[in-house]
């Protein structure tokens, strides 16, 4: 079990194993907003006069719980594996939200589930890498990741029902195996036709159900993870050019747009900002 936290949030990671059950009486619960990821066996909350169980396996398997006074409660620890994350917000990151107009403000509000994706899980599991790790690097990337973390939650409520963005269905073999192969780098410099031949699949089929599965093209989601690769290369002291072209950008600028509109500074500056806060660590 680890906690860390950031500007306005905090989260904490659990895996734990129960012999028999256990309940944490007295608990209090602060003034936050919460996400709760119920990853494997069963998270069971009771306060207020509500029980809260999501199940790992089910389709409620996270909620958006806004706490906006301390309210005494309990927890109850069921027998078997059980891990969790626990995402804490102040409400800082809601008044951002609450500008957009595709997001129903009010039913923010209010408890509301959600369904855990494969690509949460996957986002989760790098913010569990990154739990022994300090400094700048170490710090945009777990702000990236939380930030798309949220993003990835919020999303579902900007439609009137959740099964309107996500598909209720288990992604099929050939889509957890496209996952993995572009996780793992295997399809740089592939065409979709050859990617789809290692996930013995047809084009066509695999982009739909991709699409399904991550509301993003398969095109659109490598781009996006070469562009999460290229703000560690830069802030490892890369030239922008050279990692332009690692990205698969014949201009720079066509780098830099693409790069500002994902993390709303330019690589140069990102650059820069790597460079300030070293200098300022070496000074005596």
């Amino acid at each position: 079990m680890y906690k860390k936290s950031g500007r306005d949030y905090e989260f904490k990671s659990s895996r734990i194993r129960i012999s028999h059950n256990v309940q944490l009486d007295n608990l209090e619960f602060r003034p936050k907003i919460r996400l709760v990821f119920a990853l494997q066996g069963e998270t069971h909350l009771s306060f207020n006069g509500s029980e809260i169980r999501l199940q790992a396996q089910h389709k409620n398997s996270g909620i958006l719980l806004p706490v906006l006074e301390s309210l005494a409660g309990k927890k109850i620890y069921h027998q078997g594996n059980q891990e969790e994350f626990v995402l804490f917000l102040d409400e800082s990151w809601f008044d951002r939200l609450t500008g957009d107009e595709s997001i129903n403000g009010l039913s923010l509000l209010r408890t509301s589930y959600f369904v855990v994706t494969d690509y949460m899980r996957h986002l989760i599991r790098c913010l569990n890498q990154l739990s022994d790790k300090n400094g700048l690097l170490a710090s945009l990337q777990q702000e990236r990741l939380i930030t798309e973390l949220i993003f990835e939650v919020f999303r579902q409520f900007s439609f009137a029902r959740p099964e309107d963005c996500f598909s209720q269905r288990e992604p099929s073999e050939r889509v957890k195996r496209l996952f993995r192969l572009i996780m793992n780098g295997n399809t740089d410099g592939l065409s979709i036709k050859e990617i789809a031949r290692l996930c013995h699949s047809n084009p066509t089929t695999l982009q739909h159900e991709f699409k399904e599965a991550y509301q993003q093209s398969i095109g659109e989601f490598i781009r996006n993870q070469r562009l999460k690769q290229a703000a560690s290369l830069l802030l490892a002291g890369e030239k922008v050019g050279d990692v332009a072209y690692f990205c698969g950008y014949d201009r720079i600028d066509s780098f830099s747009r693409a790069f500002k509109k994902m993390y709303q500074l330019s690589p140069q500056q990102l650059k820069e900002s790597s460079l300030g806060q070293s200098e300022k660590t070496e000074k005596p």
